[in-house]
């Protein structure tokens, strides 16, 4: 007949159960069982570092290689011009008319017209003091208020700026983010 089940300890604190069975024609053979422990504490912990980390880039926080801290318009032109980025610099109404029915308006807005291979770019940052303005522009951006389509390339929130393309590339929003924050 069988034999009653045998515990063993196998990795990653699972535990391995052996059983005998009897199959047609009398022999036996002896097959693992695999049996997960429930999660535990280990795995929030895990999930909680994930969250921690999302958050802190959504927020723009660290990851800032020209010094630390918020990234700020001052701090992207340089670090952008010092990569050999082509960046035209409005301080003066930067903008007054963008967002939800104009209202909203950048203190700064960075033109980034070309990479530095002399690529032509479509990049736009614009840099708000009030977060709220930001987080709202932020929203809003991710429309083509012309077409009424979805954009293809997303905003992306980086400290003070809220970084926008109307090229096709995320990449290659991604690369322009990444020189302004000194990377």
């Amino acid at each position: 007949m069988s034999s009653p089940p045998r515990a063993e300890r196998g990795g990653a604190g699972s535990v391995l159960t052996t059983a005998r069975l009897s199959l047609v024609g009398g022999s036996t053979s002896r097959r693992p069982q695999a049996r997960r422990a429930p999660a535990g504490p280990r795995s929030l912990a895990a999930l909680a570092g994930v969250i921690l980390v999302a958050a802190s880039l959504v927020a723009g926080c660290g990851g800032n290689g020209s010094g630390g801290g918020k990234l700020t318009a001052k701090k992207a032109t340089a670090n952008l011009k010092r990569a050999g980025y082509e960046v035209d610099k409005v301080t003066d109404g930067a903008n007054k008319a963008i967002g939800p029915d104009g209202k909203l308006n950048a203190d700064v807005y960075l033109g980034i017209g070309h990479d530095p291979d002399g690529k032509r770019l479509y990049v736009g940052a614009y840099f708000f003091s009030d977060p709220a303005a930001r987080t709202a522009y932020a929203t809003w951006a991710r429309v083509d208020h012309v077409t009424g389509k979805r954009r293809e390339v997303e905003p992306v929130v980086e400290g003070e700026g809220v970084f926008t393309s109307a090229g096709e590339l995320q990449d290659e929003l991604g690369q322009v983010v990444a020189a302004a924050r000194g990377g």
